[in-house]
């Protein structure tokens, strides 16, 4: 018998964190339905955001199959269109009941329909792809106008108008983030193409009492969506807190908790209050993610609360390591490495912990270790985290999960004592009942595009990026933090430079993969040094996530080929990028030479451009920048329908040859 001192935490002001059981629809859906068929029949349905697909050799799905999108081309105006395509195999584009691009080519470049006049409004799209019997399957699809040069046909333009595929796709990544396969383990191991998330496991137990406040841990265990609206973590017990459990007479979460005191750990040194915490956290960006420490929970649950932050960590000490190495118990954490000194993690550590509201008058209860440690294993916590002493209870397999009741056990929508509660909602259940129609074999049957897609909201990367007409939440929030870090105006001569973000819209279409991998990993320096926002780390998904940004828009991972600069159009292309030309150097750093005119836009080193972006991304950021991101303000140096740029003295003013001469010259100073 052990006895242990738990400040309990009340449940008063928490449940305003808990979310709305129904999420309101979509009015817009923006995508297209994209369905992959064999004889017929579609096999796998789902949201895609772009008419584009990459299938590796030999992946699935298996030849033969064919893809088909259908979606709603939305026009502000009427206006003539020419469509292309890039890729291999046989395609063919429908519009209002009109085929506009039809053929078979190795290289699907080498098709162009003829211009046709698209009508204002809502047209009605129908693609089909069908890859050739070998090789990789590679589609994506293009339009071109009189105004605008070749380019992917962006993902503002596409709506399902209404048309939506069964929720299988949420049903799977519900079925992984709730971990379900670690207790309902598949007889075989995971074939390769299964979805990565399956093999995330929970936080190490290990040595735990050095790093959270066992009082925090009772409440997590007994209601974690208490604590953290979005939590993973199932309810165990049956009741609404731990002060429930106590006034029920139910000593199972205090055992545990005695348990896990024993399982060692001491805590770290104390770090001391700091008023610099608060600028830092306003810096980072972290209002993006999450609610301010001295606040209350958001009631719609889009934010992770901090407000019980104080309680939750042993002391500043444990949450300033955490801050420097959240991954070092728990390495699949969606709390991002932003790298941070040990001064900088020490700071936002002592502001956050003692800004957080404080805990209520701790109460008294007492817990059993022993019998702790056998409610660990018969309530399957070693199924999800290591660090604990016993063996893995057995559960039914994936395989009898299959076929087993799917409204009963942990699936339930009622709260019963040693069954493990999800709170999920209404959607989230229909989700799963789709998985289960379509067969538990979709789980090993992902895509590095769906897997990305997934990560995007898990990681909640749309707080500090924009992606497609999605702004980010960050832009939106700031001024809850000025008070912390207040806005200051330029001293006279100095530039505001601006602080616009990178959208994630294209990213797979402009960065090599190679180079996203390791950026997203940490192992690069930012190519935007004046940025205040900084650019965590996220290691272990860095490969996959780069992989899918390249596949979402019908690329195989790339790595930026050898420079191979032809002479002659090397000098040409430097006089074009510099102050004689068009001025590119005014905003443009190369090497170690500064800008020499910064305005309100910085602008990353020429000699970093070669490495990151794919030549067909440079080429239409080229022909009209603001077309691909209309937040930047370089200017338009021709147009389609000229082709003749200002500089007519340089390369006859030929603007398709001064574009070439400039990637040449990059290309001559890359490192």
């Amino acid at each position: 018998m052990g006895l242990v001192l738990l400040a309990v935490l009340g449940s008063a002001g928490m449940a305003q964190g808990v979310p709305t059981e129904e999420h309101a629809p979509d009015p817009t859906p923006h995508g297209l339905v994209r369905a992959l068929l064999r004889g017929g029949e579609p096999f796998d349905t789902r949201v895609a955001r772009l008419p584009a697909l990459q299938v590796p050799a030999g992946a699935w799905p298996k030849r033969p199959f064919r893809a088909r999108w259908t979606a709603q081309l939305n026009l502000d105006i009427r206006t003539r269109l020419t469509f292309s395509a890039s890729g291999r195999g046989t395609v063919k584009v429908t519009i209002k009941d009109k085929v506009v691009l039809e053929g078979e080519a190795l290289d699907l470049s080498t098709l162009e329909s003829k211009a046709h006049r698209i009508r204002k409004g809502a047209n009605a799209v129908i693609i089909e792809y069908e890859p050739p019997p070998t090789g990789d399957a590679t589609f994506r699809l293009y339009w071109q106008g009189r105004d605008f040069v070749r380019e992917p046909i962006p993902p503002k333009v596409w709506t399902r108008a209404g048309a939506t595929p069964p929720p299988v796709e949420r049903g799977r990544a519900v079925f992984a983030s709730r971990r379900c396969i670690q207790c309902h383990a598949p007889a075989d191991p995971l074939p390769p193409g299964s979805m990565p998330e399956l093999d995330e496991r929970g936080p190490s137990l290990e040595k735990i009492r050095g790093r959270r406040s066992l009082a925090w841990v009772a409440e997590w265990i007994v209601n974690p969506r208490l604590m953290r609206p979005d939590a993973s973590m199932p309810a165990l017990f049956g009741h609404e807190s731990a002060q429930a459990a106590m006034a029920a007479g139910d000593t199972t979460p205090f055992d545990i908790v005695a348990y896990l005191f024993t399982l060692g750990g001491e805590p770290p040194r104390d770090v001391p209050p700091s008023d610099n915490g608060g600028k830092i956290f306003a810096q980072l960006g972290c209002i993006g993610c999450h609610t301010r420490p001295e606040r209350p929970a958001d009631p719609t649950g889009d934010r992770v609360p901090l407000n019980r932050v104080g309680t939750k960590f042993v002391n500043a000490g444990a949450l300033r390591d955490f801050l420097r190495d959240p991954r070092a118990h728990y390495p699949w954490t969606r709390m991002p490495d932003f790298k941070l000194t040990a001064t900088e993690a020490s700071q936002l550590a002592g502001w956050l912990y003692r800004a957080a509201s404080p805990p209520p008058s701790p109460i008294v209860h007492s817990g059993d270790a022993a019998r702790g440690k056998e409610l660990v294993i018969k309530l399957g916590c070693t199924s999800c985290h290591d660090g604990l002493v016993g063996d893995k209870r057995p559960y039914p397999s994936l395989e009898h999960l299959a076929t087993a009741d799917w409204t009963r056990n942990c699936l339930t929508d009622k709260r019963v004592k040693g069954v493990p509660h999800f709170s999920l909602s209404g959607e989230e259940r229909a989700a799963l009942t789709a998985l289960r129609t379509r067969g538990l074999g979709a789980l090993m049957r992902d895509t590095a595009a769906a897997y990305t897609l997934r990560q995007i909201d898990a990681l909640r990367c749309t707080s500090c990026h924009a992606f497609d007409e999605a702004p980010d939440r960050w832009t939106h929030l700031i001024t809850e933090t000025h008070d912390l870090d207040p806005p200051r105006a330029p001293t006279e001569g100095e530039e505001k430079i601006s602080q616009v973000r990178p959208t994630l819209t294209w990213m797979g279409e402009k960065l090599h993969s190679d180079w996203t991998a390791r950026f997203i990993g940490g192992e690069l320096p930012t190519t935007r040094p004046w940025l205040q926002a900084r650019m965590p780390a996220f290691p272990n998904r860095a490969k996959r996530l780069a992989r899918g940004f390249a596949q979402m828009h019908g690329f195989a991972p790339t790595t930026a080929p050898n420079p191979s600069p032809t002479a002659e159009l090397v000098a040409p292309g430097e006089l074009l990028l510099n102050k004689d030309g068009f001025g590119c150097t005014a905003c443009h750093g190369i090497k170690d030479t500064p800008p020499y005119a910064t305005f309100e836009f910085a602008a990353p080193k020429f000699d970093h451009v070669f490495g990151r972006i794919r030549k067909e991304y440079y080429t239409r950021w080229m022909w009209n920048p603001t077309r691909v991101e209309h937040r930047y303000r370089m200017p338009i140096y021709a147009t389609p329908e000229e082709r003749i740029t200002l500089q007519d003295e340089i390369l006859d003013g030929d603007a398709d040859v001064q574009f070439e001469a400039m990637w040449h010259y990059l290309q001559s100073i890359a490192r």
